[in-house]
């Protein structure tokens, strides 16, 4: 397995299949005191996945490596495939593995209030790859340019039906004073801080459920927000039209997450 830390000389091969097929996966953290924020987190998704697509020689020890060497703060994101070893779909089972390390510098703040929109851009079911963050990310990629073209900082993406998640982030609604997030389990990604806000919950004896939730129940809630790990936790203020409260447990959760970045 081979560990690049890109800058602007890196070559990435035309034989590479995350380039060709969109075969691989990646994770995206803040960095901290020369540390990856919610490490151990970043670290088990990186092995999860590459169980899930059975990247084969996958080592996390060359990764560990890498990341000794990280600036004070900023963005770290972590690409992982395949390369090419014949031509067509299938891969080999001795398919050699790329990591590529991208650190980034940032002035993105954390834990803003934030005005949003529905988009029109379903996302694409599969419950094979359900809450992996692989990198067939098009749903993605339609739906986020969507947003941005309209002057909205984030959207909220379904799957024909059911709310699942934002265009880079996990969403959560409170009503009645009740956490509720919609089940990953066909589509959308299993975010490092949507479990942490699940864990969070438990430990402050938030009462909270996954649950599904429709359009009108996303309407009806007391109070939203968004969650990523470079953003945190993200209040909305107006879906479109409609205006939605603070609350507390967001103030919690807000806190919580800074507290993270110390």
């Amino acid at each position: 397995m081979r560990v690049t830390l890109v800058n602007e000389n890196t070559i990435v091969s035309p034989r590479d299949r995350g380039l060709q097929y969109g075969d691989g996966f990646f994770t995206t953290a803040r960095i901290a005191n020369k540390k990856m924020v919610f490490e151990a987190e970043h670290i088990s998704r990186l092995i999860n996945s590459a169980h899930q697509l059975s990247f084969n020689g996958f080592n996390i020890e060359a990764i560990n490596q890498c990341l000794k060497h990280l600036p004070q703060q900023g963005i770290v994101k972590i690409v992982v495939t395949r390369e090419q070893s014949q031509r067509g779909y299938g891969v080999n089972n001795n398919a050699s593995i790329n990591a590529l390390v991208y650190v980034f510098d940032t002035d993105i703040s954390v834990n803003q209030s934030i005005h949003a929109t529905w988009t029109n851009v379903p996302l694409s079911k599969n419950e094979f790859l359900g809450g992996l963050k692989h990198l067939n990310r098009l749903d993605n990629v339609m739906a986020r340019t969507q947003v941005e073209q309209n002057g909205f900082a984030e959207g909220i993406m379904l799957d024909h039906k059911k709310v699942i998640c934002g265009t880079q982030s996990n969403i959560f609604c409170i009503k009645n004073n009740r956490l509720m997030t919609p089940i990953i389990s066909d589509c959308g990604v299993e975010g490092v801080v949507r479990n942490k806000i699940l864990s969070w919950s438990r430990d402050e004896s938030i009462e909270h459920e996954e649950c599904e939730i429709n359009k009108e129940k996303l309407e009806t809630a007391d109070a939203i927000f968004f969650t990523n790990c470079v953003k945190g936790v993200m209040a909305v203020e107006y879906i479109e039209q409609s205006r939605f409260q603070s609350h507390p447990f967001i103030a919690l959760f807000q806190k919580l997450f800074l507290k993270e970045l110390e």
